[in-house]
């Protein structure tokens, strides 16, 4: 299996109105068809909604045949509206299950995500 995860934007800003996107991609690079689920875990100041805290998620990928692929999407949060950059790391875990329920692979993916309270913290930040 082959899984990528990234942010977008790759920089956010804090506003609770506009969130970040979790983006999952998932190929199934073996023989067979597999079923795909995520379990997302949130760390730090990040939250799955606008106005609450929810940090654990699963999310059903789905039947993948070998070389086809899929992306889906989740909304990132920060978990307070801030005037200082807000951090957290998101991990991410695949599970690929067979005709019989059976995991026979799983992947880990972690990263880091900031949500910057204003864009001059932003482009300090890439300085």
């Amino acid at each position: 299996m082959k899984v990528n995860t990234k942010v977008h934007p790759k920089d956010p800003l804090i506003n609770a109105y506009e969130p970040a996107e979790l983006v999952i991609s998932v190929k199934n690079e073996k023989r067979g068809v597999k079923w795909y689920e995520a379990l997302i875990i949130l760390n730090g100041e990040l939250s799955l909604l606008p106005d609450g805290e929810l940090r654990k998620a699963k999310l059903r990928i789905g039947i993948l045949k070998k070389g086809e692929g899929l992306e889906k999407y989740l909304h990132l949060y920060p978990s307070r509206i801030a005037p200082q950059d807000i951090h957290g790391r998101v991990d991410v875990y695949i599970f690929a299950y067979d005709k019989n329920g059976v995991v026979v692979e799983r992947e880990e993916n972690s990263l880091q995500v900031t949500f910057y309270a204003k864009e001059e913290a932003l482009e300090e930040a890439k300085r």
